[in-house]
């Protein structure tokens, strides 16, 4: 929802209206299920797929350390 606010001459408001429409992720077991945009003016959202198989997540732990033995830097 979204509604639009005054300050001056006193504090006011319009009704709400309805800013996203759709079976969009509002909890996460990680935080924030969104983000907005460094310029206020876009937000990303998970969004939930009808019948959408899984898809698994792979953590890499010390993935700096091989990339390191890989590619070495010349300190």
């Amino acid at each position: 929802m979204v509604a639009r606010i005054d300050e001056e001459p006193s504090f006011t408001w319009d009704t709400p209206r309805v800013l996203f429409e759709g079976d969009y992720v509002f909890q996460d077991t990680f935080g924030r299920p969104y983000d907005v945009a460094p310029d206020g003016q876009r937000f990303l959202m998970m969004k939930r797929l009808d019948s959408a198989p899984r898809r698994n997540i792979h953590i890499v732990l010390n993935w700096d350390e091989e990339l390191e033995r890989l590619v070495p830097t010349n300190d």
